[in-house]
Formats: C-alpha cells, structure tokens, sequence
C-alpha cells in the first residue's frame, strides 16, 4: 500500500469514527458545551448556496455586520462570508486595520467567540492560478496563523458542522502575570515525529521514503496534552482530523 492510498483509508476511517461520534448520544452527565444560536455575518449571504443560507436563517438569529458600528451580542459566533488581503495578513499580528472585516474577526478572537470564515470568500483564492509562488506561500502562512489563532476555515458545506461545534480556541487566563502581559511558567513543550522531546531528533523516514500516515489517534498518543511544538519526519503526512486535534491543543507543527 503506497503512501497516498494509506492515507485515504485513514482518512475514510477518521470519518466514519467522527459522523459515528456525533450521531450518537449523549451519555447520561455528560457535561454538553453550550453553543450560541447569535449568529453575526460579514458579507454577502447569497453567495452562499441557497440550502446552506435557509439552514443558516432556520437554527440562527443573525445579525449582518456592515458597518464600523458593530452590534454588541455577546457570545455571538461570527461567519465571515468574504475575507480580504487586509485583515488576512494583519489579523494574526493582532491588528484589526481599517476594514470592517479586521475589526470583526479580530473582535471576535479577543472575545473567544467562534469565527468561521468560508473558503470561497477569501480574497487571494481567485488568483492562486495566477500569483506568483511567493505571495501564495505568503497568503498561505498568513491563514495557517489564522487557524492558529481558532479561526475555522471551512467550505460551504462544512458551515453549519463548524457553527455547530465549540470554538477551537477558548480564553485562558493561565499564564498571564502582572499588567504586562507577558507569558510565565515553563517553556512550551516539543515533541519530535518520534514522540520524543528533543526537536532535534526527529524520527526516520519510513523504507523507500514513504513517510508516515499520522491520524488523530497517533497524535493523541505522540502529543497527549498542549500547547506545545510538534516536528514531523521527512515524509510524514497528517490527516485532516491529526491537523484539527493540534490546533485546537494550540500544538504548533514544524515541517523537517
């Protein structure tokens, strides 16, 4: 089995697990994060596909944002139906700039309220045919920072799932000292491919270079508790649930 037919039988897996998960019910006490039914929404909704704007009108109360003058609802998740070059690159160095749509998602951020943003609305996407390679790397970092920061990027069809489900990235006072503000405490941990938690020693490749399919599961075991810094093997491949446990753990991923 090669590299790439391993990983979509791992992903294939991971989804059945997750729908199986979801669809199951609720264990007796079982504590059930609450999520807010106030939806706040930048940009058009019509661009959306009509089941997914009606679906949208029939669990949420919605609010559209189309002013500097922002409505004050509290725990409000947000929905980002357009996201320009502005507010993609400044946002994660916590600068709001002069658009409605940085001042928005920022907002939310600061508030650790949900910030969804759907792939189709983003800018820079029209000319990745066409950009040269070092503004899409550049692009691309910026919403990697983005994901970082609990910010959902999702496609039309992932929307409802991702306003369904708590914030990726939920307040947290710990490690904060005094008014200035900087961190204190221990230093983040690091583990390396192999589990270790020495970065400079990575795990070996797999024979004939093949790398390594690493689902949620392995990660859970290599990284069990965040945040901390997580450096893949040479060859190494995540599946989308792996990438969405280390963000949300606030692991960062360094490539070999």
């Amino acid at each position: 089995m090669t590299v790439n037919e391993e990983l979509v039988t791992k992903i294939t897996e991971e989804i059945f697990r997750r729908l199986s998960a979801v669809s199951s019910p609720q264990k007796a006490g079982q504590a059930k994060i609450p999520v807010s039914t106030e939806l706040l929404v930048v940009g058009p909704l019509e661009v959306l596909p009509t089941g997914v704007v009606q679906a949208l009108k029939d669990n949420f109360q919605i609010t559209v944002i189309d002013s500097f003058d922002q409505p004050d609802v509290p725990g409000a998740q947000l929905l980002m139906t357009s996201l320009g070059l502005q507010p993609l690159v400044r946002v994660p160095y916590g600068d709001e700039g002069c658009t409605i749509e940085g001042r928005a998602l920022l907002r939310a951020l600061l508030e650790g309220r949900q910030a969804v943003v759907w792939d189709g609305g983003i800018q820079w996407r029209r000319y990745q045919c066409t950009a040269p390679k070092l503004l899409i790397s550049g692009y691309l970092a910026s919403e990697a920072a983005l994901k970082g920061a609990g910010v959902r990027i999702v496609s039309d069809s992932a929307i409802l799932t991702a306003l369904s489900s708590p914030p990726c990235c939920r307040p947290s006072q710990a490690g904060i000292s005094g008014e200035t503000g900087h961190r204190s405490g221990p230093e983040l941990p690091a583990w390396s491919g192999a589990g270790q938690k020495d970065l400079g020693q990575a795990a070996p490749a797999a024979p004939c270079g093949g790398g390594r399919v690493l689902t949620e599961a392995k990660i859970k075991q290599l990284c069990p508790t965040g945040p901390g810094v997580f450096t893949l093997a040479p060859g190494d491949v995540l599946t989308p649930l792996a990438l969405d446990y280390l963000s949300a753990s606030k692991i960062v991923v360094r490539k070999p």
